[in-house]
């Protein structure tokens, strides 16, 4: 059967079926890009959330120097850099962001207190059974569980 201007129905059904192939595989090409920005956004995650972990640690159990501020500014950017990561995953289609555990994680991370007989030095030399230590340490893990790879295969 040919239409008015001379086109056949197949060819109105080859269109469509290709429009429609194109539209199902445009589709999929998208959600695996965001699978995999949000699998490698995950792993940045985990990966900045173990050297925050550290560089805290190490920072709230080491002895006061002069460096102390910058160091402690350089801790609440690398908070700011793990929540921004956080809120962009979310936006891919990951887990929901958990406010509490990131205001959690700022607090025991970056909460300034300060020696009762010197107010000119952080409370730090913490030792490992302090519950600033405890807070850093759980909250981090607890992080770093919530943000997996999504390993699913797509169909």
């Amino acid at each position: 059967m040919t239409a008015e201007n001379g086109i056949s129905c197949a060819l109105y059904i080859t269109w469509s079926i290709t429009v429609v192939g194109w539209g199902i595989t445009m589709f999929v090409a998208w959600v695996v890009l965001r699978k995999n920005a949000r699998n490698t956004w995950a792993g940045d995650l985990k990966k900045a959330l173990t050297e925050l972990e550290d560089s805290a640690l190490i920072f709230w159990m080491s002895a006061n120097d002069d460096s102390e501020l910058l160091e402690l500014k350089k801790l609440r950017r690398k908070v700011k850099e793990i929540t921004t990561l956080a809120l962009e995953i979310k936006d891919y289609g990951g887990p929901n962001y958990p406010k509490h555990l990131f205001i959690q994680l700022r607090r025991s991370v970056t909460t300034e207190k300060y020696h009762q007989d010197n107010v000119d030095f952080l409370q730090r030399e913490l030792p490992h059974s302090d519950n600033r230590i405890t807070e850093i340490f759980n909250t981090c893990a607890d992080l770093r569980t919530l943000y997996k790879r999504d390993k699913k295969i797509l169909f």
